[in-house]
């Protein structure tokens, strides 16, 4: 068991070292320390220029590497304790569990502004006005509407 530990923490102070701090994330960042040990981890990395880029959001291929390191990490993790591949805690299966519904909203919610989005555009090159002028076309105020609601719907996604 000693052993273990000591390979751990020698892992993790080699891991350490060979991190650079992220260009664009400060380390005043209130997410900071969980990026960093994920960095450490090697559950994600940076982009190839040395920066984080925290507020772009991440592609299926990046949300893929991730959780498939994740998943080796657990597998890594049961060998070094004994523990059967699959068979992980109770705890930690319900927290994959959270985590999974909450991914699957989150593409949906995605999918869904998405939809609405160019439901809009085709709305807007439907418009025969150039002028907003509800007068003369009455979808345009409801287009007007929408519209507002969608910027509201995609700045709370941030």
């Amino acid at each position: 068991m000693k052993k273990f530990f000591f390979t751990l923490v020698l892992f993790s102070l080699i891991t350490t070292n060979g991190q650079a701090a992220f260009t664009d994330l400060n380390t005043s960042h209130w997410a900071y320390e969980s990026v960093m040990r994920l960095s450490e981890l090697g559950i994600i990395s940076g982009m190839p220029d040395g920066t984080f880029r925290g507020n772009e959001p991440m592609t299926r291929y990046q949300s893929a590497v991730a959780m498939k390191r994740i998943l080796d990490a657990a597998n890594s993790l049961g060998q070094v304790t004994g523990q059967v591949s699959g068979q992980l805690p109770a705890d930690i299966r319900n927290r994959i569990s959270e985590l999974e519904l909450l991914v699957q909203r989150s593409l949906e919610a995605v999918q869904s502004s998405g939809e609405d989005y160019q439901r809009i555009l085709s709305l807007i090159e439907n418009l025969t006005t150039a002028p907003y002028q509800t007068a003369v076309c009455p979808e345009a105020e409801q287009l007007r509407n929408e519209l507002d609601g969608l910027s509201g719907d995609v700045k709370s996604l941030n």
